[in-house]
């Protein structure tokens, strides 16, 4: 056996790592993780946790900060997300048949629109700004970064740039139907804006 002053978490083996977590776990939780696994496991780990006495708690936490750190890399590396399954349909269909089929994505998985702003350069959003109503556009602007929204504010006409200044001191009275209509131009126009710079790029 081990002597207690000298685990530390360098010289311990997957397996005896793994006995630890199960002891810290408590018996009724640990229990339900080995129902998870094969015989052979169980009477490894078994025997590891029998061994086991008097872990240090500093060992202890690095063992389950260790465990943490990997659980969170897994999840990482599996993870698809919303961009994977849009480029994923994008390259299955095509960009006209994928297209109402990533709206509705959007609007389950609640994917702002406003997060396609980040995608389009000051020069075509401005331009999609002078035409929209100063309610909508200090609705965009809202959502930009400070830097960004301060210098598409300041290229805009002077009768806009006022009464969109005046839009975005009072956009606690937005309603959230007023919210999901920007956003449902902001797919159809800026979203169409996106798909001919990108094929203009190609």
């Amino acid at each position: 056996m081990i002597e207690p002053y000298t685990l530390t978490s360098e010289n311990l083996s997957i397996t005896q790592k793994a006995a630890m977590l199960l002891i810290a776990m408590g018996v009724d939780n640990a229990a339900q993780v080995m129902k998870n696994m094969t015989d052979a496991e169980v009477e490894k780990i078994s025997f590891e946790i029998a061994k086991l006495r008097d872990i240090p708690p500093e060992v202890l936490s690095e063992v389950i900060q260790e465990f943490y750190e990997v659980m969170i890399a897994n999840e990482t590396l599996v993870q698809g997300g919303f961009d994977y399954a849009k480029d994923l349909l994008e390259h299955a269909w095509g960009d006209k048949k994928s297209d109402d089929v990533i709206k509705r994505l959007e609007i389950a998985t609640g994917i702002s629109a406003f997060s396609l702003l980040g995608s389009v350069d000051n020069k075509r959003l401005l331009d999609f700004l002078k035409k929209e109503h100063p309610q909508t556009a200090a609705l965009i602007l809202s959502n930009l970064g400070v830097g960004q929204a301060s210098n598409l504010l300041a290229e805009l006409p002077e009768e806009n740039r006022i009464e969109i200044a005046y839009r975005l001191a009072t956009l606690e009275d937005i309603t959230p139907e007023l919210i999901e209509d920007i956003e449902a131009v902001l797919r159809d126009q800026i979203g169409a804006e996106i798909t001919e710079g990108d094929a203009k790029k190609g």
